[in-house]
């Protein structure tokens, strides 16, 4: 699944450029040795104790300071309209996702 996301990836990456995915070392991650990965795609891992260099650790914490938590949901279909309620209005954030993502230490 995940050589069929980096083969988008790569496709969508303009020729001459490289696009560079940063890895958490989580060791529940499938190693790069397994997946097909495209040389215009670059796979450096960090630590798995590095979690402020890890920009989705940032997301989250985002999402659980700003965004509802502490509900119970009656239903399924409850927590899927607003976990899409939520993805979408985070997309539509785009400078705050710049600011969330920017990293100068990287």
């Amino acid at each position: 699944m995940m050589s069929l996301h980096l083969q988008e990836i790569s496709v969508q990456v303009e020729p001459e450029a490289v696009a560079v995915l940063i890895r958490d070392g989580v060791s529940w991650y499938q190693p790069s040795t397994m997946l097909t990965v495209s040389g215009n795609i670059r796979l450096p891992t960090i630590s798995p104790y590095s979690l402020q260099l890890n920009t989705i650790e940032n997301v989250w914490n985002y999402l659980r300071q700003n965004r509802p938590k502490g509900i119970v949901w009656d239903t399924y279909e409850d927590i899927v309209t607003v976990c899409s309620n939520a993805g979408i209005w985070f997309a539509n954030q785009s400078e705050r996702i710049t600011s969330i993502g920017i990293r100068s230490r990287i």
